[in-house]
């Protein structure tokens, strides 16, 4: 049987242990998950406000299946984007049917000008391709894929939204997080 004395003498120190403080853990990040599956002439989006002056998202894209029509082509995007919606940054996948085996992997500047060559061009099929993109409110955009990357300055505007977008096609989005400050 207990002995009732040795523990009525250990509930405090059971109390007191619990009460030790310790460092303030950082926030655990939300991570999302997106299945853009649309048929072709279609499109799909989803989006995330953000409420700061410098924004970062970060995951993997995967194409699943390109899809055919004659005025839209098989492409997912990465925005970050203003109040106004004609003002986005970000990083764009693409098939070209020249080449249907290779995906193209471009950063965009506002109004969805595609800003230089192609930061990476490979091969699809089966691929986890991890991006980056970073904006902030002084116009540097950072944009990477694949272990591809390109810093671009560009007009600075008001950060509103995170928008992930395809069309065409089908691309899985994952582990993506969305980090504002």
């Amino acid at each position: 049987m207990l002995d009732m004395r040795k523990f009525i003498r250990a509930v405090p120190v059971v109390i007191l242990a619990g009460c030790v403080s310790t460092a303030p853990r950082a926030p655990i990040p939300i991570t999302y998950y997106f299945d853009c599956d649309v048929p072709p002439g279609k499109f799909s989006e989803w989006t995330r406000t953000v409420d700061g002056s410098q924004v970062r998202a970060t995951g993997t894209l995967q194409l699943i299946e390109p899809r055919h029509d004659p005025a839209w082509g098989p492409v997912a995007s990465v925005f970050i984007t203003g109040n106004d919606d004609s003002l986005s940054v970000g990083l764009r996948a693409m098939i070209d049917w020249h080449f249907p085996e290779v995906i193209h992997l471009l950063p965009i500047g506002p109004d969805g000008l595609v800003m230089g060559k192609s930061l990476i061009s490979m091969p699809w099929r089966g691929e986890l391709i991890p991006f980056a993109i970073s904006f902030n409110n002084s116009g540097e955009l950072k944009v990477s894929a694949a272990g591809q990357s390109r810093e671009l300055k560009l007009h600075s505007f008001n950060i509103h939204k995170v928008e992930l977008i395809c069309s065409t096609s089908q691309f899985k989005f994952t582990n993506v997080i969305v980090e504002d400050k």
